[in-house]
Parts: structure tokens; sequence; C-alpha cells
């Protein structure tokens, strides 16, 4: 029973992490989501997603009105700083929420392992190890 625990949140982290890479260097949604287009929990309470309102669990059902599918691609042809709107399931509800883009940060790997330091002109904040 608890090795199959241990498999099921290791496949998480597991497609979390492989979401998080694909996204480095390209418009990022302002949020992480698995490949089954469910918002990651790993996704920082400063990333634009969470501060637009998403939530862990919450299922991407459309993008701008289309298909979730054509995410990537709407993502993509917005650029950075355009506003997509994401209708997504929350429980038994339905909602709505207008999320902006951004530039992929590099420190997106930082929320969920610790980064030392960064360079003083990256417009990323640096997160450090406290002892």
């Amino acid at each position: 029973m608890v090795a199959g625990v241990i498999i099921a949140a290791g496949l998480v982290w597991g497609a979390s992490l492989a979401s998080i890479a694909s996204q480095i260097g390209h418009p990022f949604p302002g949020f992480f989501y698995t490949p089954d287009r469910i918002v990651s929990g790993f996704t920082p309470q400063d990333f634009t997603g969470w501060q637009a309102g998403l939530r862990p669990w919450d299922r991407i059902v459309a993008v701008n009105g289309q298909h979730w599918r054509e995410m990537r691609r709407l993502v993509r042809e917005a650029g950075i700083g355009s506003t997509l709107v994401y209708t997504v399931e929350r429980g038994d509800q339905r909602l709505k929420i207008a999320v902006p883009t951004w530039s992929s940060p590099p420190i997106a790997w930082g929320a969920s392992f610790p980064v030392v330091s960064s360079s003083p002109s990256s417009p990323w904040p640096s997160a450090s190890l406290s002892t």
C-alpha cells in the first residue's frame, strides 16, 4: 500500500517536472500543469496563474474558448504579456480565469529545488538556502 502511494507520488512529481522542463525559455502560461491538464501544486504563489486565481487540482478544459489541446500553441502565439482566459473545472464548478502570460522564469527550477543565488542583473528573484 505504502509503495503504491510512493510510486503514485513519484509519477505525479515526474509529470510536473516534465511540464516545467518543457517550458523553460518559452512563453510561459503563468502556472505549472501536468500532462493531463491539472494545475500543479508546484506552482508558486507569485506566479501569474496563482495570482489570477488558479489553484492546484484545477482541471483546464478550454483556453480562450478553444479546446485545451490548443493551450501550448495559444500560449506560444500569445507571446509574453498577453492574457489568456482559462476555463477550469474546480470540483463541480466551471470557472473562467484570465491569466497573463510571461517569460519562462529561470528560477522556475527553484520552485521545486533550492537555488543558491542568481545573477544580480536577473529580473527573477533569488531563493536561498537558509540554515
